[in-house]
């Protein structure tokens, strides 16, 4: 009996953390790309969030933004435990314009939905608010999510 794509993807993702770790294998950032996109492309987020932060990097594949933000868009709208670690990093690249136009409206309503579970985002979303970058200007609540991000 074969494998269902959903084993698959999990075994080529786990393959791509032996390689990106040096785990029983010589540590090997181009075949852990390998894996991760293998997995990436049969719909495993965490991979999409694997394979995005290694085009971010330029680690084991050329340092590709375009790429990045496809893959974390992918991720961010999966319902992997990495989802919130992509839309935090969709938010950033929408902040800097890296990959993407800047598109302060866009960074903010991505630091919005990674912030309840990721403290980067929280931090972001309250810089957001204290400068007015993207949202309304709001000191009370930047102060009060900056506070939550350094708690």
């Amino acid at each position: 009996m074969g494998t269902t794509q959903e084993e698959a993807a999990e075994e080529a993702f786990a393959r791509g953390e032996q390689y990106f770790d040096g785990i029983g294998v010589s540590q090997d950032y181009e075949e852990a790309a390998r894996w991760y996109l293998a997995a990436a492309e049969m719909g495993h987020g965490i991979a999409q969030y694997g394979i995005a932060t290694l085009y971010e990097r330029g680690l084991g594949v050329p340092e590709d933004f375009e790429k990045a933000v496809f893959w974390h868009h992918q991720a961010a709208t999966s319902e992997s435990s990495a989802s919130s670690k992509s839309q935090a990093a969709l938010g950033i690249a929408y902040q800097m314009g890296m990959g993407v136009s800047r598109d302060l409206a866009l960074a903010a309503q991505w630091f919005e939905k990674a912030a309840p579970e990721d403290l980067t985002a929280k931090a972001h979303l309250g810089e957001c608010y204290y400068h007015g970058w993207g949202v309304e200007r709001h000191v009370n609540r930047a102060y009060k999510l900056l506070k939550e991000a350094a708690a």
